[in-house]
């Protein structure tokens, strides 16, 4: 059961405790199209096959044993609500994501990733087109929503509310 609730920061975030990826699933916002996850590790730290290029362009991929095996993804957002339920199964079940207005350079994750806490990071926000961000550090811990905008993460706020009124 989430438990959710404002954090001290006027507005700009909330908490939700016992929180899992599918949080996110209700936290994000349909009208805005895109979905950075980043470092999202697929599986429990473990020897897994997969097919994989050793580089990108590079030769086709082929059979790779892979343990720590971490990305970042990229969803318009209706194909990240439809995967919710698979990230919710994957690895340890944590989350780092930021909902954007608009498709993010590929080196944002690296820059939102390594900024965080930003004693300025509602302006780096709304210069990269962020709206929301979440993290998630484990399944069943609390997790932070925060945006630049305090309508959005109100809206935000009431979405994950309703859904965790509904898991009751």
């Amino acid at each position: 059961m989430w438990v959710v609730e404002p954090l001290p920061q006027g507005g700009l975030g909330f908490a939700v405790h016992y929180a899992d990826a599918m949080v996110a699933r209700w936290l994000v916002d349909p009208a805005l199209p895109w979905v950075l996850v980043a470092h999202h590790i697929p599986a429990e730290h473990a020897w897994h096959s997969l097919l994989l290029p050793l580089s990108i362009p590079g030769k086709a991929a082929a059979p790779r044993r892979v343990c720590n095996f971490q990305m970042d993804l990229l969803f318009r957002t209706d194909e990240f609500i439809a995967a919710a339920a698979e990230l919710v199964a994957a690895g340890q079940g944590g989350l780092s994501l930021w909902q954007l207005d608009r498709e993010p350079r590929p080196d944002h994750a690296h820059a939102l990733w390594q900024n965080r806490p930003l004693q300025r990071w509602p302006e780096m926000y709304r210069g990269l087109g962020v709206h929301l961000s979440y993290e998630l550090p484990h399944r069943g811990e609390t997790s932070v929503a925060c945006g630049p905008d305090p309508a959005t993460v109100r809206a935000a706020w009431m979405r994950v509310n309703s859904a965790a009124e509904i898991q009751q």
